[in-house]
């Protein structure tokens, strides 16, 4: 907290625009939103500007993502720790990382359809390894 807002000391008394500012939900600011539209700009800078490959291992992925943008920083974490119980074991919750990889994409994807080839990649390689679409 006293890295975002380095004026802070403590046991000092703040004021109560800042307290707001602070403690206060930021009603003009929608938290998720604004950070799938900053990652999906991120990802189609990546992908279709740059021609970066898909990167789909989670701890290399969330240094590409914060990297590039600074407002995405924790957002991974965020996600990670919103959609996987704390139960699970580590194994599981390495696995989960994966698929929320995964997801981001296709978030982005859905947002955008020009951001990447998310969809016909997993497509192909499910096509390939056999698998059936047929319910």
């Amino acid at each position: 907290m006293l890295q975002i807002f380095p004026y802070l000391e403590v046991g000092k008394q703040l004021c109560h625009p800042h307290y707001c500012s602070i403690v206060e939900v930021d009603r003009e600011k929608d938290f998720f939103s604004s950070n799938i539209h900053a990652l999906t700009k991120v990802l189609y800078q990546l992908h279709r500007q740059d021609c970066v490959d898909l990167e789909l291992d989670p701890a290399k992925f969330k240094n590409i993502i914060e990297s590039a943008c600074p407002q995405l920083d924790g957002f991974f974490n965020y996600l990670v720790n919103t959609i996987i119980p704390k139960e699970r074991s580590a194994y599981n919750k390495n696995e989960t990382k994966k698929s929320i990889v995964g997801l981001c994409y296709l978030i982005a994807g859905l947002r955008n359809k020009f951001v990447n080839q998310h969809k016909l990649e997993v497509g192909l390689y499910l096509m390939a390894s056999g698998a059936t679409w047929e319910a």
